[in-house]
């Protein structure tokens, strides 16, 4: 369904990248870790990390803490990987399929909180 889903063409078509490792130093903390998909643009790049669970938040202010440092951590990553460009993040929640965009204002609290190792960012 999220494959052939016409709202969500654009995240598995040309310029689309699956399963894409990262690194970066994002203000004297390394992040690292592997996005799910990865949309890059000449003035953008959309970070999308899946989530499989049955539960689908209502808003972005119902996703999970973790999954917001998570993406915290990845758009801050890919802002130092490449600047200049908007950076945008988004959870594709497959039960529904539900694209749930956050803003920058949703995930700038969690900046902080940035973790240094996969292992403390859920799957």
């Amino acid at each position: 369904a999220v494959l052939g889903d016409p709202a969500h063409a654009a995240l598995f078509g040309p310029g689309s990248l699956a399963e894409v490792p990262l690194s970066a130093v994002v203000d004297g903390t390394v992040v690292a870790g592997i996005v799910d998909r990865l949309l890059v643009t000449d003035a953008r790049i959309l970070v999308i990390d899946y989530k499989t669970g049955r539960q689908v938040p209502e808003s972005a202010a119902d996703v999970a803490p973790a999954y917001l440092r998570q993406m915290a951590a990845y758009r801050e990553a890919l802002g130092v990987i490449f600047p200049g460009r908007a950076v945008d993040a988004a959870l594709l929640y497959t039960a529904g399929p539900t694209l749930i965009g956050l803003d920058a204002a949703v995930l700038a609290p969690h900046k902080p909180g940035l973790a240094a190792t996969k292992a403390n960012l859920p799957d």
